[in-house]
């Protein structure tokens, strides 16, 4: 079974709070406009948040993901809160540096790289700096680089 919610657009709060997706879940290019939470929601399979805009605070440490994560080309405009997890791909994901009063968890072996030249960390359709997750040196073992994206 696969869900798929790509391209869906939710205003100002989305909560999926005790949701079971008992197969892969796609949310591409899906645009939250407010907060999102997945408090207690259980991933069976593979999750992708591949282009997804998060324009609120999301909320996604008390979530449990059985296989892989991905948030290629993901933006996080706000506060996020991870879990624990390993197995996340997060390739070419945005980070908008300029706001005030956010706190920000990543998945363990990540982080926030700042742009060299502020040309670097400005994006054609969003305003504001924005910084790419990369992964951290010592976490290079646990990588899922040839991880493939679902069609």
């Amino acid at each position: 079974m696969r869900h798929a919610l790509n391209g869906a657009q939710f205003g100002r709060v989305a909560s999926f709070y005790d949701v079971q997706f008992g197969g892969e879940a796609q949310f591409a290019a899906a645009r939250f406009g407010g907060n999102t939470r997945f408090d207690c929601a259980h991933f069976d399979k593979d999750v992708w948040f591949n282009r997804v805009r998060f324009g609120g605070d999301v909320m996604l440490e008390e979530t449990t993901f059985i296989g892989v994560v991905g948030f290629a080309r993901a933006q996080f405009s706000r506060s996020v809160y991870f879990g624990v997890w390993t197995r996340v791909v997060m390739d070419d994901a945005r980070v908008c540096l300029d706001v005030d009063e956010v706190e920000r968890t990543w998945p363990q072996g990540w982080s926030v790289e700042e742009p060299c030249r502020l040309d670097d960390g400005r994006l054609d359709d969003q305003s504001g700096i924005w910084g790419r997750l990369v992964r951290t040196p010592d976490e290079s073992e646990a990588s899922l680089e040839n991880v493939p994206e679902p069609e």
